[in-house]
């Protein structure tokens, strides 16, 4: 498998390609900015034909922000949890987009019952940055929503 995603220093921009985009990209809609923690964004791309996911874009990740009920970084897994459902606990069903056991990175996509996409999942993200990543631990310490 091909690595699925691009890490742009320059712009502190990563960007994970889950599906082929479709021919005419007209049938493409972007949601800008779906979550927004202090200098953390979260973009998803998605077919309006199929709802299906395309492609997510991270925007700072090597700033320091503090961990939320959205963005959570657990530097002692080097993973980090996005939740796009308050509901997402990572317990449910997921989709694998890409595995490296070799570099121990993984990402997948958390999905409820009906198969609705709750939450990003992205192991080894200091690998895939290629950086020590320095995130300010919230006050409870925990991943609990």
């Amino acid at each position: 498998m091909s690595v699925p995603y691009n890490y742009f220093s320059d712009t502190d921009t990563l960007t994970v390609q889950v599906d082929n985009p479709p021919h005419d990209m007209l049938d493409v809609v972007t949601v800008l900015q779906d979550i927004n923690v202090e200098d953390v964004t979260a973009s998803l791309v998605l077919n309006v034909k199929t709802g299906g996911l395309i492609e997510f874009e991270i925007c700072g990740l090597l700033s320091t922000f503090k961990n939320s009920k959205q963005f959570h970084y657990e530097s002692d897994h080097d993973t980090l949890y996005i939740h796009l459902d308050p509901r997402d606990t990572g317990n449910e069903f997921c989709d694998m987009v890409y595995r490296n056991e070799r570099l121990n990175v993984l990402i997948s996509l958390n999905r409820n019952r009906a198969s609705n996409l709750t939450g990003i999942e992205i192991v080894g993200l200091e690998k895939i940055l290629e950086t020590n990543i320095d995130i300010r631990q919230d006050q409870s310490g925990g991943r609990e929503m």
